[in-house]
């Protein structure tokens, strides 16, 4: 039996301690905040208000990770379908289905040729499953394969591909590295439905929806996509937490990482901000791959080439957070009579969605942010979760309380001219910026995704190229936050990869 520890108690810090002790490894986690879950924790504000993590989204969980870790067990449920996302507009609104059959009413009322067009999507990206479900399920191949097997999977990865036929393969090839923005109105005339479906592909990153590469986003969380779990991301990480509970599997919060101890090119250990030092024959750091290279290793240990690539890894946030927790659930003013739990505020346009990053990539704050909302919380106290896009980390007159509150203004203007009364409404409030994300989370650049998602940062180039498929040039230090491959968001597979990768799986 090995002995692991595992830096970070996110997501992915969990599932990977998890994987490793249900294959008979001694772990313990260790973890700098006094709570476990990261950006999926639970999170109380105000007079008992709580939302279910800084991330409010779990459609891309893998339900085969979910059963591989026992999760259900713990209590852990999935959804049986997706949930509509309501888009208001200075009309009356607009909810996207995610079956073409129950979207072909709302569609149709903006464009007769788009319900067509959208059951087409949606056929596209279902038979892309199976083809995209290896990539984004195991490792990444080698760059350049050189075992048999190796070469074998490649080759089996290449016949999927093959199989969709030749004019779906045509497509996702020459779609990939398009712009976002472009491939949608190749495919719709409904401004409403292309913003409403790109704005995934670009929310956190550096990028707007005519940035190269972005479709490629989109293909990769539509064609994955699932229902999400019931309890959002934390009942991921309360499931999780009482997994690891049942296998004796150690957790300390409050316990900072300062250094990972190497001697003749292997790890020993971790020393702590208290002095104190653990000892292990294998680490899987799932903190941002940024701060493990270049601050916790021991100086001199990368050559040139590899600490000029973790140095330029690139991870400029765009999104800050806003919580509100209201007296009375929000109403919208386009459907008065009608409850969502995913709602969108401006981006009702591609063009409102390239305007929020050029605050972004100005350094300003945005006069008019897209706001991706989940409506949440109990009756009696019912919560906005709010991800607000389009807000810079490095903001040109820095992150004071007197630029937070004019975000918080901005917001909730937005908020009540779509929920009429809300501003009246709100009972607590809370503004984490991008600056915030990295002080409290250690999200380097304020990066919800810890590494921008990027082409050159993707598969077998993420975090970057000598760190790719999750090992380090140190032996037995292994990377597996949302950094690495497969990305960002409440995958499981990151953490679950990276164990499997320092176990020689």
């Amino acid at each position: 039996m090995s002995s692991f520890v595992v830096i970070g108690a996110g997501v992915n810090g969990l599932a990977a301690s998890l994987e490793l002790a249900r294959n008979g490894h001694k772990v313990v986690i260790v973890e700098s905040r006094s709570q476990v879950g990261g950006l999926s924790g639970r999170r109380t504000f105000g007079d008992g208000f709580e939302v279910a993590g800084v991330r409010h989204d779990t459609c891309e969980i893998r339900p085969a990770l979910v059963d591989s870790l026992g999760l259900a067990a713990h209590g852990l449920t999935l959804k049986k379908e997706h949930v509509p996302v309501f888009a208001s507009d200075d009309k009356d609104g607009f909810v996207l289905h995610r079956s073409p059959d129950a979207a072909k009413e709302e569609i149709g009322r903006r464009s007769a040729k788009d319900v067509a067009a959208y059951a087409t999507f949606r056929t596209l990206m279902t038979n892309l499953r199976p083809v995209l479900a290896p990539l984004v399920e195991r490792a990444p191949p080698p760059l350049l394969p050189s075992k048999f097997g190796e070469m074998i999977e490649m080759g089996m990865m290449g016949l999927k591909l093959r199989g969709l036929g030749q004019r779906d393969m045509t497509e996702i090839m020459r779609a990939a590295p398009m712009c976002v923005a472009d491939w949608m109105r190749e495919q719709f005339e409904s401004e409403i439905l292309s913003a409403t479906l790109a704005l995934p592909a670009v929310l956190g990153d550096f990028v707007g929806p005519w940035s190269p590469g972005t479709a490629a986003f989109l293909i990769l969380r539509e064609a994955m996509s699932v229902p999400g779990v019931n309890g959002g991301p934390a009942a991921v990480v309360d499931a999780l937490v009482a997994a690891l509970k049942a296998a004796s599997v150690e957790i300390r919060t409050g316990a900072e990482v300062t250094k990972v101890r190497v001697e003749g090119g292997r790890v020993k250990g971790v020393s702590l901000a208290n002095g104190e030092e653990l000892d292990a024959e294998g680490i899987v750091a799932t903190c941002s791959p940024k701060h493990v290279l270049t601050n916790l290793l021991p100086p001199l240990l990368l050559n040139t080439a590899e600490l000029l690539a973790a140095r330029t890894i690139r991870t400029r946030g765009t999104v800050a957070k806003v919580h509100l927790g209201l007296r009375q659930p929000a109403k919208w003013r386009a459907r008065p009579n009608e409850t969502f739990e995913q709602v969108r505020v401006g981006g009702a346009h591609l063009d409102d969605l390239e305007r929020s990053f050029d605050a972004a990539k100005y350094r300003q704050l945005p006069a008019s942010p897209t706001l991706d909302v989940a409506c949440g919380g109990t009756s009696e106290k019912p919560t906005l979760s709010v991800m607000v896009a389009g807000v810079p980390f490095d903001l040109e007159k820095g992150w004071s309380d007197g630029a937070k509150t004019a975000l918080l203004e901005t917001v909730i203007g937005m908020l009540d001219e779509s929920a009429p009364g809300l501003r009246g409404a709100v009972a607590a409030k809370e503004v984490i910026s991008p600056k915030d994300l990295e002080t409290e989370f250690g999200a380097y650049g304020g990066s919800i995704h810890q590494v921008e998602r990027a082409l050159d940062q993707m598969v077998l180039m993420r975090p970057a190229r000598p760190f790719a498929r999750f090992g380090t040039p140190v032996e037995g230090l292994f990377l597996g936050g949302s950094g690495c491959h497969p990305g960002p968001g409440v995958t499981l597979a990151a953490g679950v990869l990276a164990a499997r990768a320092a176990m020689g799986k």
